[in-house]
């Protein structure tokens, strides 16, 4: 399942090297956070499968856990969440995104993902009230950072050959407080 992973990290344009060995890598698996003194200090000897490297300059990490089974999406999606939360304890760092995969080659792979906005309310990554359930590249969640929104409404930054591909006419807005779309 790991490698099943890094290879879709890799399609979404992310370099699935360890950041302290190749200083334009993205993806630490498992231990190899502790290589950064503030994972290290936050996660301690906890290990998720990947923390990756969302806004180096800024900090900000994206933490991914997996499970071998569909039936554990919900423990991984908790084991994300609190490696998350360990990072965000640290000074000057942020555990912004999580996101729990289960799965397996047999059966299929569920993936859910979640962002932690600057207040602090954890809302699950989405598009037109529907979840995003597939890995995101990097324009994608600079763009929920940027908005410090969950719901996106301009999915263009998703890159073709990704789970979900969806090509706009014209850019959606929010919906508006009487409930209608513009």
């Amino acid at each position: 399942m790991y490698p099943d992973i890094r290879d879709n990290l890799r399609r979404l344009g992310w370099n699935a090297n360890n950041p302290a060995k190749d200083p334009q890598g993205d993806v630490y698996n498992q231990h190899e956070h502790s290589a950064d003194d503030g994972l290290k200090r936050a996660l301690g000897m906890k290990a998720p499968e990947f923390v990756v490297v969302v806004d180096k300059s800024k900090r900000v990490f994206w933490t991914i856990e997996a499970k071998g089974s569909m039936k554990e999406l919900d423990l991984a999606v908790n084991e994300a969440r609190d490696y998350a939360e360990l990072i965000n304890k640290g000074a000057k760092q942020h555990g912004a995104f999580y996101t729990g995969v289960a799965g397996s080659p047999d059966e299929g792979y569920l993936r859910h993902t979640y962002y932690i906005d600057h207040d602090g309310v954890h809302s699950q990554v989405e598009y037109d009230g529907s979840p995003i359930t597939s890995l995101l590249p990097r324009e994608t969640l600079l763009q929920i950072l940027k908005s410090d929104s969950a719901s996106l409404y301009d999915l263009r930054t998703l890159r073709p050959g990704t789970l979900v591909v969806w090509e706009p006419t014209k850019t959606r807005a929010p919906a508006s407080s009487t409930g209608s779309r513009r």
